[in-house]
């Protein structure tokens, strides 16, 4: 019955008469909703304008609950628009080791944020922040190597890449975004390589050890919010 918008609607609707509580009923009834208004695919619904009108609305009234559902909502549908683009070209393995990348990076960062709530599509907000969230991601899990900043590098831009090409982002948010990396990179790299070398060095009492992280991450690690 896939793509039988018509032939799925009653039985998705006397699924969700007959329980009112089934999640999984209710949230493909909304699906279908969606798709019979909006038309497009499955994937054009993972994909489809956040209502920020209504999160800011919640964020209001202070219904944090219902702010955070909706976020996460919204998160969980775009990476999972992302999966389904890279299931084409990527092996099940190189893809696992992506979104395990994306979903430990986003999670750090929302940690971080000060806001009422952090779509990762507010791309202006990494790309504004990237060098404060980078000094405090080598800072928070140490021993961070060359592979791993590469490995978040194609991880992000594969995902913004797909957002940009379902709208979601602009494609000068991207472009931004990527160059902004691409010349950051270096940067980090080196500070990386230089607190590798002195975190762990027993002859460094913690005031020094202090010291050399102000002057690597400049102050970013002090601070436990961007």
């Amino acid at each position: 019955m896939a793509g039988d918008l018509d032939g799925a609607a009653p039985l998705l609707e006397r699924a969700a008469v007959r329980d009112p509580d089934d999640e999984v009923a209710s949230l493909r009834l909304s699906i279908l909703e969606h798709l019979r208004d909006s038309g497009g695919t499955y994937s054009d619904y993972l994909a489809r304008p956040a209502d920020r009108e209504e999160l800011d609305r919640l964020a209001d009234d202070e219904d944090w609950e219902a702010v955070e559902e909706l976020c996460s909502e919204y998160n969980r549908d775009r990476l999972g628009a992302w999966i389904q683009d890279m299931l084409v070209a990527e092996d099940v393995a190189r893809l696992t080791d992506r979104v395990s990348t994306l979903v430990g990076f986003f999670n750090f960062v929302s940690g971080l944020s000060q806001g009422p709530y952090l779509l990762h599509e507010y791309l202006d907000f990494f790309e504004a922040r990237l060098e404060a969230i980078l000094h405090k991601f080598v800072f928070k899990f140490g021993d961070v190597d060359e592979k791993m900043i590469d490995e978040l590098h194609d991880a992000l831009c594969s995902f913004f890449g797909c957002m940009a090409s379902k709208g979601v982002v602009r494609p000068g948010e991207l472009q931004d975004f990527v160059s902004g990396f691409e010349e950051l990179k270096p940067t980090i790299l080196d500070k990386m390589k230089r607190y590798n070398a002195v975190r762990h060095d027993p002859d460094l009492d913690e005031a020094e050890l202090e010291a050399i992280r102000e002057e690597i991450f400049e102050g970013d690690h002090l601070w436990p919010f961007l």
